[in-house]
């Protein structure tokens, strides 16, 4: 079963055919990062065709992620091969409301196993496990059964919901909300949103300032850092007095 629910799911077509927003809602309905931001929750609702089962798919932008590999070398760590995984998505959450085995397969460890490098020298599957362990030590990458689905009402419809928590090292961006169900034995997209989630703020300002004024940025960035050596410079001579 969970092979054939995974063959499904990388054979469906991209999110942007479906009608955007239909039956799905969040709230907030987007995120803010301000200075402080350590994680936001956000409540997803959605009404839609009754399905055997239904999977919530949080999906973030895919990009390059370079890594280095450790090894020992002459009895020390060292950096010892540089890793670049393609097309791996910044965040990958899957809730199930059942089967979370299947979902697991179909959700983020699928998009591990097409980014992993062809051209490493180090065995597929220790790689797979450690990216994986990486991501889901980050809050990045997880599958759980956190999606709750009614019984079909006499419209043939159902309600859905869940609490997604969107982690603090989750990148600004839109976030895809994606929500399948199992219909005839196919399973098919029920709904797909973006979920929007921004900088605010004093991060906002300094990505403003990055952009449109590079040297006052950079100028700004050495005035911290010399503040900051200063500062620590000072407390740790007044503690070896």
């Amino acid at each position: 079963m969970g092979r054939l629910f995974l063959a499904a799911f990388l054979a469906l077509p991209a999110w942007a055919g479906v009608q955007a927003g239909a039956g799905l809602s969040f709230d907030p309905p987007e995120v803010g990062q301000g200075l402080f931001y350590g994680g936001s929750d956000v409540s997803v609702t959605a009404r839609v065709p009754a399905a055997g089962g239904a999977v919530l798919r949080v999906l973030g932008p895919k990009t390059d992620a370079r890594l280095m590999r450790k090894g020992r070398v002459w009895g020390a760590w060292m950096n010892v091969e540089p890793l670049v995984f393609k097309d791996l998505p910044a965040l990958c959450l899957t809730l199930a409301s059942r089967d979370k085995k299947a979902d697991d397969e179909a959700g983020c460890r699928a998009m591990v196993r097409r980014a992993l490098p062809s051209d490493s020298r180090s065995p597929p599957d220790l790689l797979f496990s450690q990216l994986l362990r990486l991501k889901e030590s980050e809050g990045l990458y997880a599958a759980t059964d956190g999606l709750w689905v009614s019984a079909p009402d006499e419209s043939g419809m159902m309600s859905v919901s869940a609490l997604v928590h969107l982690p603090a090292k989750a990148p600004p961006a839109a976030y895809m909300m994606e929500l399948f169900g199992r219909q005839d034995g196919r399973l098919v997209l029920l709904a797909g949103r973006p979920l929007e989630v921004r900088r605010v703020g004093v991060p906002a300002w300094i990505d403003r300032l990055s952009e449109e004024h590079r040297l006052l940025h950079g100028l700004l960035a050495v005035l911290v850092a010399c503040a900051t050596g200063l500062a620590v410079g000072l407390t740790l001579g007044r503690k070896a007095r």
